[in-house]
């Protein structure tokens, strides 16, 4: 986990950054609606949705058996099922960000969504992450890329 994670509390926010970018084209291969909602119509940054969702581990974003499970998965498949949980999270609170009214109305639905929005079991919120159709293979070797050409820039 201490691989995973320790990145993201850098003096610098590279990592968050790089993943916040990267989530961003995940969002808008995946959830092209929520990606148009969130990021164009009410100018959220990729990264005031990451920041909170990725260094808290999804804590006060999830009820605690939900969480215990996330944890397992992501201490087994890695930095990507972040992003998988990421978008379960914007898929299950659609209709409060469609029904929100400010910008951070609509973040706050995706970073707090209440339980009833949740699919209605740790298990199926996993199965649901594990079934969003993104490509983990694809994402590392991006990450990676990004990440060089961050240091790049900051060298």
């Amino acid at each position: 986990m201490d691989t995973h994670i320790r990145p993201y509390f850098s003096s610098t926010p590279t990592q968050v950054d790089v993943d916040a970018t990267l989530f961003a084209r995940c969002m808008e291969s995946v959830e092209p609606a929520m990606a148009r909602k969130l990021l164009g119509e009410y100018k959220l940054s990729p990264a005031s949705i990451c920041r909170p969702l990725f260094t808290s581990l999804f804590v006060g974003s999830l009820p605690p058996d939900y969480l215990n499970r996330v944890w397992d998965v992501f201490l087994f498949e890695g930095v990507t099922f972040l992003f998988r949980v990421a978008l379960v999270l914007i898929s299950c609170s659609a209709r409060s960000v469609v029904d929100a009214r400010t910008p951070d109305a609509a973040l706050r639905a995706v970073l707090r969504p209440p339980p009833e929005l949740l699919p209605p079991s740790p298990e199926a919120f996993i199965t649901s992450a594990l079934a969003v159709k993104i490509k983990d293979d694809d994402i590392r070797k991006q990450r990676v890329k990004l990440e060089a050409q961050a240091k790049r820039q900051t060298m």
